[in-house]
């Protein structure tokens, strides 16, 4: 992924069972704004809607996305989604 700018969004979600816990961070890396949802679609899109509030979404990061979550994500954004494991 090539560099983003400092205003750019970039939405970190760690997923659960029956929530997902999302964080906000400028290209700075400064913590911006938090959203709890539940898992599905309406879920999604209020995240998305939540999301696109806070500026310009660079990219979504979701955090241990199983097979089948990572899919459900990609196919309710029009932004990029990331797979990550945790460090």
């Amino acid at each position: 992924m090539s560099e983003g700018l400092p205003a750019d969004i970039i939405v970190g979600v760690d997923t659960h069972k029956h929530t997902h816990a999302a964080v906000a961070v400028t290209g700075l890396g400064v913590r911006t704004a938090e959203l709890s949802i539940k898992v599905g679609p309406a879920g999604y899109r209020e995240l998305e809607a939540w999301a696109r509030s806070l500026g310009s979404v660079r990219a979504f990061g979701v955090e241990r996305a199983r097979a089948r979550t990572a899919p459900a994500w990609r196919a309710s954004s029009s932004r990029r989604v990331m797979r990550s494991t945790r460090s």
